[in-house]
């Protein structure tokens, strides 16, 4: 497992689909194990120091541009309705299907 799990965390770049889905990957891996073997080794605890330096790297990368992206939505908004947009390009719905 420690081989194939080290390749796909190299693999992983700077994107928001490829550190979603190591942050669910990591999500998946957690709560399976507390459910079915809560008692057992942490395989991810025993990866090499540079591969978890990688996944704490790409996952704060993906931490910043969420809460960036959060902050500067309002932001956004305001100046592009103070520039004359429409409102419905500022009063966005949740969902995009709304």
């Amino acid at each position: 497992m420690s081989a194939s799990f080290e390749l796909y965390v190299y693999s992983i770049e700077e994107s928001f689909e490829d550190c979603f889905g190591l942050r669910e990957n990591l999500f998946g891996y957690y709560s399976t194990r507390a459910r079915w073997a809560p008692a057992s080794a942490d395989l991810l605890a025993q990866l090499p120091a540079p591969c978890r330096r990688r996944i704490v790297q790409r996952l704060s990368w993906y931490r910043w541009q969420l809460e960036n992206h959060a902050r500067l939505l309002p932001e956004r908004a305001r100046r592009m309705a103070e520039d004359g947009a429409a409102a419905e390009f500022i009063n966005l719905p949740a969902s995009p299907y709304a």
